[in-house]
């Protein structure tokens, strides 16, 4: 598979997207603020709405909990934007270490699941893309 575009590398998360597959790719670097969360996923959705991406991977093994106002603004939002995009499969590494950080993924996928996504989780960002790169 080719490289993928850097999108956006910060202090906080490298976004990438890998065309050969339509993956958009997220890795935190740490735990993530505010601006920079809402910059990241909004970046996302414009390549989802650009290049017809249905697949995103979350490597969120390094965050943390997100704010009260960033939790809210994705699920009322940027999901609603993502949902109409057409995003149908999500693949999630979790939070590693971080059991409020997890239940919180936990959360967000459960709603995402009723609004059609497909939720997997993942301890391995590898095993992630297969996943991701066998579904059409």
């Amino acid at each position: 598979m080719a490289d993928p575009l850097v999108i956006i590398d910060n202090a906080y998360a490298t976004l990438r997207f890998h065309e050969a597959g339509k993956i958009i790719h997220h890795e935190m670097k740490q735990p993530i603020r505010a601006g920079a969360f809402q910059e990241l996923l909004t970046a996302g959705l414009e390549l989802m709405k650009k290049h017809h991406a249905i697949k995103w991977l979350s490597d969120d093994r390094k965050n943390s909990v997100l704010e009260p106002g960033d939790e809210t603004w994705a699920r009322t939002v940027w999901f609603p934007q993502a949902q109409s995009a057409g995003w149908k499969y999500w693949a999630v590494c979790p939070p590693a270490e971080r059991v409020i950080g997890q239940l919180q993924i936990n959360r967000h996928a459960k709603s995402y699941m009723q609004g059609g996504v497909e939720v997997k989780d993942f301890a391995d960002p590898a095993e992630a893309m297969q996943w991701l790169l066998t579904l059409k």
